[in-house]
């Protein structure tokens, strides 16, 4: 049994994951970290309680890694979810993983549909740490969710990354940016400008 084929599988039962998972155990094959991520992925889509409980069995088990604290971190990609979040950050830290660019930006968009204003730019001010530039989606993000709530300051903050930017993805990021300028009234629009 290939359990990698448990990540792939498009079924929203666990029963059809709790049989191939029970299957392989049954002939003796001891699961390795990537089956472990296979079930966690798989358990994502149709039931993210129990891909919680894989990814801590997982965890007593092996080193975890970056890749699989992100995968974990995508199957709770939802805001009723947020709660296992401060668990995993602390189980990063036990194991000594020094979260990237990339994790920070999956917590920023988590937060921002959560509209957890104080989160997002928690984790924004991570990124910044890090020296790293921040990406354009999530640089998309944190320019509508601080347009949205009308956060002036923080949205002005971003032209400095906005102009870090490639070409193309400058130019959509400024569109978008002038979009939420214009729509705010012509009091905030001028303090955003200076």
């Amino acid at each position: 049994i290939n359990a990698e084929y448990m990540g792939k599988t498009k079924t929203n039962n666990t029963d059809d994951l709790d049989k191939i998972w029970n299957e392989m155990l049954s002939k003796g094959i001891t699961p390795s970290s990537a089956d472990y991520r296979a079930l966690i992925y798989g358990y994502s889509r149709c039931a993210p309680e129990k891909a919680w409980q894989v990814f801590i069995d997982m965890s007593n088990k092996y080193q975890i890694c970056l890749f699989t604290i992100r995968a974990v971190l995508k199957s709770l990609n939802s805001p009723n979810r947020l709660q296992y979040v401060p668990e995993l950050m602390a189980m990063a830290n036990e194991h000594g993983i020094s979260l990237n660019h990339e994790i920070y930006s999956d917590l920023i968009l988590m937060y921002a549909r959560a509209g957890d204003a104080n989160k997002v730019k928690l984790y924004h001010s991570k990124i910044k740490e890090l020296n790293m530039q921040t990406n354009p989606k999530t640089l998309r993000t944190l320019i509508k969710f601080y347009g949205d709530t009308k956060d002036i300051e923080s949205l002005s903050s971003l032209n400095e990354e906005i102009e870090q930017q490639g070409d193309n993805e400058k130019s959509e990021l400024i569109l978008l940016y002038a979009d939420y300028q214009t729509s705010l009234n012509p009091i905030e629009a001028e303090q955003i400008n200076n």
